[in-house]
């Protein structure tokens, strides 16, 4: 049986689901927790939750732009080096504008490129 989560707080399909508690939304509560964190003078590190969230974004441009799957472990162990070779102002990016000034890789091509 097929299921479906929205962001209204509801899940249909088998065993249906609806909250019914006060809703927020996600940037209130996030200050909501800052101010309680303050106040309470309590540390508070998402910094967990923003690596993770890049990671994934890293991870679906890997795949989209492969058309392969991509899991984590295999991005992390074999894939490409994203880093700049220099960190400079006045260094070259690794990908330079064509005599057009388009950028080659602008457009993702699936099988073009190589997650690894």
């Amino acid at each position: 049986m097929r299921r479906s989560a929205w962001d209204g707080g509801t899940i249909e399909g088998a065993n249906p689901w609806k909250f019914r508690g006060k809703y927020v939304g996600g940037h209130q509560q996030q200050h909501f927790d800052l101010i309680r964190v303050i106040r309470d003078q309590t540390p508070h590190n998402e910094g967990y939750y923003g690596a993770d969230a890049s990671m994934t974004a890293v991870l679906g441009r890997m795949a989209t732009y492969s058309g392969q799957i991509v899991r984590w472990d295999d991005a992390v162990a074999r894939g490409p080096n994203e880093m700049p070779e220099r960190l400079a102002w006045d260094a070259k990016p690794p990908v330079l504008p064509g005599p057009d000034g388009g950028h080659e890789h602008a457009v993702a091509m699936p099988g073009v490129y190589k997650a690894w």
